[in-house]
Parts: structure tokens; C-alpha cells; sequence
């Protein structure tokens, strides 16, 4: 933009703020300044409008010599006024009710059309497609791992699902869900095959056998 400016034809520089209201009135031209001023410029021509926010924010202060007695006493008189809303009184009075031309006609103020359910619907469209979405690439995730799990525990895939259903529902104390542990049956020294107690009650017998 800078750039833009400072090699413009005609030049796009202004002496004072009298001759940038007047080119902007002649048209074809925005006039930066300060918000102060230009809201003061506003107030008094109809013709006027401020566009946009502020670019930045800055104060104004009251320059005094280094380690002046006078600084914080003028600082705490400044937050004092700002406190009790002298300051803004001040604003409202100069900038607003001594407009000599009094306010603008309201028809030619820019109005500012609310929005609309028409206007925002494709915002609510967008969010309830992509919540489906996920509800349906969660649900596949679900059954592929559901699956896994099942021929890893060797059960079905009812049981499985109904296991992993039963587990977020009742949220175990711990994050990670109980491993399924199958009996080990171990070989001894002398080629015997060892199993539990607990094996041979499930099978119906409670007696044990040596070769």
C-alpha cells in the first residue's frame, strides 16, 4: 500500500485534514487519520462515513521534562478522570452535542442488515454433514476393531461387540480394557504334560492320573 501511495499520480498526500475531507468529498479517494479526527469529521458531514476499524491503538500523553515532580501527580489526575468518566463527558460534548448542524437524517445513514437463518444455513448444513460423517467412520472403526480383537480372542464377533459395548458403558476404573487369558499348558522335564487343577474340574473329573 505504501508503495502504491508514494508513487500515485496525482500525488495522494493531503496538507491537513481540510484538504483530505474535500478530496474525499470530490470522490474517488479514503482519507487516513486518526480516529479521533475522523470521528470528529463524521459528526459534522452526513457526507462522510468511517470505514472499518481502527488500524491500531494508540494514547495520547503530556510530555514533561525527565524526573519531573509533576508526573505521577498529573498521571494519577488522568486515571482519575478516566475512572469517573470525565474524560468520555468531555468526548460527548465536544465531538457530539456542539454539532451546530445537529445529527445526521437517519435515511441517509448506512443500515446494517441483520443476518438471516438463510444466511447462515450452509454453516449448520456443513456441521451436520461432517458430524454424520464421523459418526459413520467412528461406527466402521469400531466393527474393523471389533473384529480384530475377535479373532485375536478367539470368540465370536457378537461377543466381542457386545464386550466392547459393556466396557464403554461401564468405563472400567482403569483406561486400558481386561486382557482375555487363556490356561497354559506346560511341558515338564520328563515329557509330561502339566495343566491346572481347574482344567480337569471343568472337563467333569476330579481325579488325577500318572503314567
Amino acid at each position: 500500500m505504501w508503495s502504491f501511495m508514494k508513487t500515485a499520480t496525482p500525488s495522494v498526500f493531503v496538507a491537513g485534514n481540510k484538504e483530505g475531507e474535500g478530496r474525499v468529498l470530490n470522490g474517488d479517494y479514503a482519507y487516513f487519520a486518526e480516529s479521533s479526527t475522523i470521528e470528529y469529521m463524521v459528526e459534522r458531514n452526513c457526507d462522510l462515513m468511517q470505514v472499518g476499524q481502527w488500524l491500531d491503538s494508540k494514547g495520547y500523553g503530556i510530555g514533561l521534562p525527565q524526573d519531573s515532580p509533576y508526573r505521577d501527580k498529573i498521571s494519577s489526575i488522568i486515571l482519575k478522570l478516566q475512572e469517573d468518566q470525565t474524560i468520555q463527558k468531555f468526548y460527548n460534548t465536544w465531538w457530539k452535542e456542539k454539532n451546530k448542524d445537529g445529527e445526521c437524517i437517519d435515511s441517509t445513514k448506512k443500515q446494517t442488515n441483520a443476518l438471516t437463518i438463510k444466511n447462515v444455513g450452509g454453516i449448520f448444513v456443513v456441521l451436520i454433514a461432517g458430524t454424520m460423517a464421523g459418526v459413520v467412520v467412528a461406527f466402521f472403526e469400531f466393527l474393523w476393531k471389533a473384529r480384530k480383537n475377535a479373532k485375536e480372542d478367539k470368540q465370536s464377533l457378537c461377543s466381542e461387540i457386545g464386550e466392547e459395548l459393556r466396557f464403554a458403558v461401564r468405563c472400567f476404573d482403569s483406561s486400558s480394557k481386561p486382557v482375555h487369558r487363556k490356561p497354559s499348558y506346560d511341558v515338564t522335564d520328563n515329557g509330561l504334560q502339566s495343566m491346572p487343577l481347574n482344567s480337569y474340574k471343568n472337563n467333569g473329573r476330579n481325579d488325577i492320573g500318572f503314567n
